[in-house]
């Protein structure tokens, strides 16, 4: 697996493309693994990332709770919300499952879909989802391929648990084929 400086030097080889750190007092009473929490205040997250992810500390205080922000039941207590994707959706890191990554589809009563196993196989997808997509001469060109097997099969080599049949990777690049 990708160490934290590895990720940092690859991701930051783009000179537009920036990291955000979340600050120790944001994830002060976050229940997170210490590789989780050494990661996102060492090296953090992009701020944009494709698919359509966009990644931020909160601008003061804690990570918010789905279930504040939303007005969710006390049930999505468990959800801290490190982002968003696309849709306006909330990207969370689940507390009660060892701080998996998460997005909530709020479309969907708020259904829970795995994005990564943790926050560093998500930082080492988000580097492949990028490459890839520099390798196939940008995005636009990317899609006009159509395949999106060899980025799957990169992914689902750092994260089985989300390339499988209705995982998020899959998801993602399945809407893309025409």
């Amino acid at each position: 697996m990708i160490t934290p400086q590895q990720f940092k030097q690859s991701w930051e080889l783009q000179e537009h493309e920036h990291l955000v750190s979340f600050p120790q007092s944001s994830i002060s009473d976050v229940q997170l693994p210490a590789d989780a929490r050494a990661f996102l205040v060492e090296v953090g997250l992009p701020e944009d990332a494709a698919p359509f992810l966009s990644f931020s500390p909160p601008k003061s205080g804690t990570l918010p709770r789905v279930s504040v922000v939303w007005h969710q039941p006390s049930e999505f207590d468990r959800y801290r919300m490190i982002g968003s994707n696309g849709s306006g959706d909330p990207v969370c890191l689940d507390e009660k499952a060892g701080g998996q990554v998460v997005y909530l589809n709020h479309d969907n009563l708020f259904q829970r879909v795995l994005m990564a196993s943790s926050v560093i196989t998500l930082a080492a997808s988000l580097l492949q989802v990028r490459d890839f997509v520099a390798e196939s001469g940008g995005f636009s060109a990317m899609m006009a391929a159509g395949s999106f097997e060899p980025l799957v099969a990169r992914l689902r080599s750092i994260d089985p648990a989300v390339c499988g049949e209705g995982g998020y990777w899959r998801q993602e690049f399945r809407c893309f084929q025409v």
